[in-house]
């Protein structure tokens, strides 16, 4: 019949043209290697430079560090005690410190001139006391050292003693001297021959 011949030749015409999906088997997918395969920074250059604005923006937010400070301009003087003159400038240990002051007279040798620019208020001073009493009682010919050291902080610059001879005249610095004293340490030297001796 014409009818099925004219099918069979649509069926036939179709069946090569038309590929029913069902029918065809799937393929694995393969991965070919490509530009895009390769690692990338998570972040881009817009990124970076947005989070580097973001932290110097915290950190103008924070207080500035403290400067570091100036190395210390206190001085340590270690001064003589002179008990054998015999002057109320200079008494006995107990005395001396409850003057509240150390009273110096200028003299080319152990005490020049300059030490009135160099003494400032503020800074330290060091003393051994010393003693005319012997440990019996007696008193002695020459001052004996006791087995201390006492500290205290100057509390003015020189000045001059308004009792003092015009042709001698005595100065002093007001003396803020420790309650207590510290052991005697052997290191603490001062020259023999000078009144003030900076140690510091």
């Amino acid at each position: 019949m014409t009818i099925v011949t004219t099918y069979k030749a649509f069926a036939a015409t179709y069946a090569t043209q038309l590929v029913v999906p069902g029918l065809v088997k799937r393929q694995p997918k393969v991965c070919l290697p490509t530009k895009t395969m390769v690692a990338m920074p998570s972040s881009s250059k817009r990124d970076i430079e947005e989070e580097e604005d973001e932290c110097a923006r915290l950190a103008s937010l924070r207080p500035p560090c403290a400067a570091p400070a100036p190395p210390s301009t206190v001085k340590v003087w270690k001064v003589m005690h002179h008990p054998e003159w015999g002057t109320a400038t200079h008494p006995e240990p107990e005395e001396f410190f409850a003057l509240g002051r150390y009273c110096f007279c200028i003299s080319n040798g152990s005490t020049p001139s300059s030490i009135l620019e160099e003494l400032k208020d503020g800074h330290r001073m060091v003393v051994q006391p010393k003693t005319m009493v012997g440990s019996r009682g007696k008193r002695l010919k020459g001052a004996r050292g006791l087995n201390e050291h006492r500290y205290g902080t100057i509390m003015s610059d020189p000045r001059l003693d308004p009792d003092s001879s015009p042709g001698k005249p005595w100065y002093y610095v007001n003396v803020e001297w420790s309650q207590t004293s510290e052991p005697f340490n052997p290191l603490c030297k001062s020259n023999p021959c000078k009144t003030f001796t900076l140690i510091k």
